[in-house]
């Protein structure tokens, strides 16, 4: 029954670190999944602030244009012969000025628009880069838990092994079905005759014999091995 006890434990112990090692990669990919999303913000946020500088030579390229063609329709003032020429060549004058001045306007603002998100980029990058120095120290150190849980691995299914070859092969048979039926848990403590395992009353004459020091007994209901802490303690 010692030998049951400590190989439960070491069983309880691979089935810990299993669990731990599934959770670690998962862990590791939710924090790839973030820092993806932190970069493809900070790439959204250059897109946009590389629109802004397009769109800033686009206008500064149409204002040349008017500038030219307000240039050259001021040339050609002196050179109207009616007055009805001399009209529309003041409202081409005048729809150019305004066109020039709109532009102006425009620039000016995307050039305040630029300046904004320059700074918020600034932000933005720092707090990308610190976000990311966290998460790679954060991997690193889940890297790090994943080895040491590996090598404790290895070191406890060699003390299972040594137990287990302590354990004559039909109660190790018992041991391995009980406990792949019940949770990974096959030795259960008895207490006030009621199997701690199962929670069930167990015969009143068998938990006397448990009592007295009966080996190997298991409860009728679920299987499992049973044993009185008091006992145990008193036999060993």
């Amino acid at each position: 029954m010692k030998y049951l006890l400590e190989l439960q434990r070491l069983d309880s112990r691979i089935a810990e670190i299993g669990r731990l090692r599934e959770r670690i990669p998962q862990e590791i990919t939710r924090l790839n999944e973030e820092l993806e999303a932190e970069k493809r913000r900070l790439q959204q946020a250059r897109e946009e602030l590389d629109s802004l500088k397009l769109r800033r030579r686009r206008k500064e390229k149409d204002l040349e244009v008017e500038t030219e063609k307000l240039r050259k329709a001021q040339g050609r003032i002196f050179e109207v012969k009616t007055n009805k020429e001399y009209q529309a060549l003041l409202k081409e004058i005048e729809a150019a000025k305004k066109a020039n001045s709109d532009l102006e306007e425009e620039i000016l603002l995307l050039m305040d628009e630029m300046d904004r998100r320059t700074e918020e980029l600034k932000s933005l990058e720092v707090e990308v880069a610190e976000r990311e120095a966290t998460i790679s120290a954060r991997k690193k150190e889940l890297e790090e838990k994943m080895a040491k849980l590996d090598s404790e691995e290895a070191k406890v299914q060699l003390l299972r092994k040594e137990v287990a070859s302590r354990i004559e092969p039909p109660w190790m048979g018992i041991y391995e079905r009980v406990a792949r039926s019940r949770g990974g848990l096959a030795v259960a403590k008895v207490d006030g005759g009621i199997c701690q395992g199962c929670y069930v009353n167990i015969p009143p004459q068998l938990y006397n014999e448990i009592l007295k020091g009966k080996p190997m007994a298991q409860c009728p209901f679920c299987q499992r091995f049973l044993y009185h802490e008091g006992t145990l303690e008193e036999q060993n």
